[in-house]
């Protein structure tokens, strides 16, 4: 709820920005060419994980520190990362989603696996709390689902026509972006298996 409320409020500061003399000049250029280029000004990246990790003081007794350590922690930290691939802001793992997944609109953003490990593990994007989409937003998410849907059954000419139809509601999500480009790879070169491989932090 925390990271909600925080890609809310930023949301509500970049609109704030774009009125005139709120920004510095400089920063205000800064702005300009960011969204010029396509990208999102002072976007905010967020990755969760629930899962066992070790947490406490550690250290010596002339040097600690108070923190966390385990494969779950660096899974957070990986999908912080992941999503500049997806171009989404908050993504957490399967264990977090079954936990919250009655709270909040998500949905799967893809299989991964993340450096250094060989099982992969589904990741998911949060878009809200339960019961604020938006109409268009929701019917967006509907297509890309059925996209979704007919691309882990390797339908790749169907998926790409639904992640299409989602994009004609959602210009500039994402998601539906990468698999709309995804399929249309795949539809003449199916891959053998459709688990994401992150190649880098």
């Amino acid at each position: 709820m925390a990271c909600i409320e925080q890609q809310q409020r930023i949301g509500a500061l970049r609109r704030e920005w774009t009125m005139p003399g709120v920004l510095p000049a400089k920063l205000h250029s800064v702005a300009d060419r960011w969204s010029a280029a396509g990208k999102t000004f002072m976007q905010v990246r967020m990755g969760l994980a629930a899962g066992p990790m070790v947490v406490g003081n550690m250290g010596s007794k002339t040097r600690a520190d108070y923190t966390m350590m385990g494969d779950t922690v660096n899974l957070a930290s990986r999908l912080e990362g992941l999503q500049k691939y997806y171009r989404t802001s908050i993504a957490i793992n399967g264990s977090m989603y079954d936990q919250i997944n009655g709270e909040i609109e998500a949905r799967k953003l893809d299989d991964v696996r993340v450096l250094g490990k060989m099982e992969s593990v589904p990741v998911y994007e949060v878009l809200g709390i339960r019961g604020t989409l938006r109409d268009d937003d929701r019917a967006a998410l509907a297509l890309y689902q059925e996209g979704l849907n007919a691309y882990s059954e390797y339908r790749f000419s169907t998926a790409r026509h639904m992640f299409e139809e989602a994009l004609r509601l959602k210009p500039k999500d994402g998601p539906a972006t990468l698999y709309a480009k995804r399929c249309s790879e795949y539809e003449t070169s199916p891959p053998q298996d459709l688990v994401f491989s992150m190649s880098h932090k």
